[in-house]
């Protein structure tokens, strides 16, 4: 499946930690990836209010605009683990 993904490397090395869970599983495969996109948006909105609180006040206001759309971003990749742990 990381085949055909534009980052293979990046994806070969994000999933390979759930290789014993996901096995075969293309489910389990598709729950795996989307926690990983789910705590890596989290780590970046961290890093993106740690950035704004030092940063001077034009870079802090863009900066928190980039919050905003992650926590949307993080909201809707949130929604999706949900749906897909109602698979099974």
């Amino acid at each position: 499946s990381c085949n055909t993904t534009i980052y293979p490397d990046l994806c070969y090395s994000s999933l390979s930690p759930f290789t014993n869970n996901v096995q075969s599983n293309l489910t389990r495969l598709a729950k795996a990836a989307i926690a990983v996109s789910l705590r890596s948006s989290r780590h970046t909105m961290i890093l993106l209010t740690s950035l704004s609180a030092q940063a001077d006040p034009k870079v802090a206001g863009a900066l928190r605009d980039c919050f905003s759309n992650f926590g949307d971003a993080f909201e809707e990749i949130r929604e999706s683990l949900d749906q897909m742990k109602t698979l099974g």
